[in-house]
């Protein structure tokens, strides 16, 4: 009977031990020392340090440099820190690192006073989710038929001036467009659902098989 309370033992240890991802049994931290180096040399030496591979559109971290030290457990920390300070935004999604540029930050107060004359404007506020209920910033969001936008924070929030009229449209790479509405409401909150065929192209764009037409870049 002790053996086989023992051998029953030996398989419960070691399945709970198999349970742990592999990525949780080697994680280390991120740690790198820069003198004004390349965004996107930055980015490459993340990836050695790391199971992530870090996509970007080429125009976006063209002429932006880093220095300083990086020091963190988690990749959302070591973009934090490199990112810090510039209008550049990155969302996590299984082992790809999407950057993008934080296009639409100012296009909300360079065409308020079209709106105040109308005497129709007010502001919305909501906020993006993935599928998995998961703060998604850098979603891109437009009126439909001008060219005020916004986007969302790192904390998926965002705000604009509209109309009761107006309908929004959400897009971020990898997910489905949604479209809302406004209907006079003070809050629209959006739960974004992946695409599955562009997340596929995205994913061969990152292993290096890019498009002629693609913008989006890739260490590898």
């Amino acid at each position: 009977m002790n053996n086989v309370l023992r051998f029953i033992f030996l398989v419960i240890s070691f399945t709970l031990f198999s349970a742990v991802p592999l990525s949780a049994q080697t994680q280390k931290e991120i740690s790198l020392d820069v003198e004004n180096e390349a965004l996107a040399k930055v980015f490459k030496r993340i990836e050695k340090q790391c199971d992530y591979k870090i996509m970007y559109a080429t125009d976006d971290v063209k002429g932006l440099m880093f220095t300083g030290k990086v020091r963190a457990k988690t990749i959302h920390d070591a973009m934090k820190q490199v990112l810090a300070g510039k209008h550049l935004i990155f969302v996590v999604d299984r082992q790809f690192v999407t950057v993008k540029q934080s296009r639409f930050q100012d296009a909300q107060n360079q065409q308020v006073s079209s709106y105040e004359d109308e005497g129709e404007a007010y502001t919305i506020s909501g906020k993006v989710v993935d599928e998995n209920g998961v703060s998604m910033p850098g979603v891109t969001i437009f009126i439909t038929g001008t060219k005020m936008g916004t986007s969302t924070d790192i904390n998926g929030r965002y705000t604009l001036k509209v109309k009761k009229g107006d309908v929004l449209r959400y897009s971020f790479v990898g997910y489905k467009e949604q479209i809302a509405a406004v209907k006079g409401k003070k809050n629209i909150n959006i739960d974004m659902q992946p695409d599955e065929q562009t997340l596929k192209e995205v994913q061969v764009v990152a292993f290096g098989s890019q498009k002629k037409e693609s913008v989006v870049s890739s260490i590898t």
